[in-house]
């Protein structure tokens, strides 16, 4: 419920979307107040869109809910971009968009979210998958989860590797290297 209203919304990914780029990726944000009687909806007119960054990012792979993490009773976003090369080609980063940031702009560029998880190495894929882990330290705060299914730091090829963020140690914003987590 990204607006309060009581009503759960919807969250689409199109990893193939190209408007920020050559499969940069794209994300729509349908409130479930715009549901209506209807069965069937034109994404163009989702109530907010985001964008990948750049050609080839994927952005949308993956797309929950992330909980609460801000505290403000507001559900807040989580968009995984798995071939995103900020930190390597392929590394993978994901984006995490808060609720009450989301205003009156309903086209969002993702390198305006609210906070950046950058994969650690080349080939990791991070933001394969994304997901809210609920509030695991019980402060209140729901908490993150990001894969990285090419990570190899387990050993062998492509062991993969899972973030677990806390909702209270990502409160002063920016990009975090997943290698902090």
């Amino acid at each position: 419920d990204v607006d309060g209203d009581g009503l759960d919304d919807l969250l689409v990914g199109a990893l193939g979307n190209s408007d920020g780029g050559n499969g940069a990726g794209k994300t729509y944000l349908i409130l479930g107040s715009s549901l209506g009687a209807t069965s069937s909806i034109d994404l163009s007119s989702a109530d907010y869109s985001f964008i990948g960054e750049n050609a080839g990012d994927y952005a949308g792979y993956s797309v929950s809910s992330a909980g609460d993490v801000d505290g403000d009773g507001l559900d807040d976003l989580l968009v995984g971009a798995l071939r995103n090369a900020d930190g390597g080609i392929d590394a993978g980063k994901a984006y995490l968009i808060l609720a009450a940031s989301l205003g009156t702009t309903a086209e969002i560029d993702l390198s305006d979210a609210d906070y950046a998880f950058v994969g650690e190495n080349a080939h990791d894929y991070a933001g394969h998958s994304v997901a809210s882990a609920g509030d695991v330290d019980g402060d209140g705060l729901d908490d993150l989860l990001i894969g990285a299914y090419g990570n190899d730091d387990g050993g062998g090829f492509v062991a993969g590797k899972s973030y677990l963020f806390l909702g209270s140690s990502i409160a002063s914003g920016g990009t975090f290297d997943l290698s902090g987590a």
